[in-house]
């Protein structure tokens, strides 16, 4: 399967209401988790048929606090920004080992 990939990084904020982060954060929060104060992510996104309306996406996310920096240290100009594209690597590389689909 061909996915888009999209890593990136930030503060965690109250999503959208209605929006999939929305939707996310309902499910987190009615299990009794909560989001860190700072994330990365990889998002996944495949077009599932050729009109590209359809599409499956999967988020894998990590709490950021486990680099050692918080957002705004990654920022351009930040005391970390030299550091993102060895985070960003080796983030992508943690989702591609455990993120699975398999058939049934």
């Amino acid at each position: 399967m061909r996915f888009d990939v999209r890593s990136r990084f930030g503060r965690s904020q109250p999503a959208k209401e209605g929006s999939d982060a929305a939707k996310v954060q309902s499910m987190l929060h009615a299990h009794g988790y909560s989001e860190p104060a700072g994330m990365m992510n990889v998002r996944l996104v495949h077009l599932t048929d050729e009109t590209k309306r359809r599409e499956l996406m999967v988020i894998y996310a990590e709490d950021l606090k486990e680099t050692g920096f918080i957002a705004e240290d990654l920022m351009p100009g930040g005391r970390g920004s030299a550091r993102w594209p060895e985070i960003e690597k080796e983030l992508m590389e943690r989702a591609k080992e455990n993120v699975r689909f398999a058939k049934e």
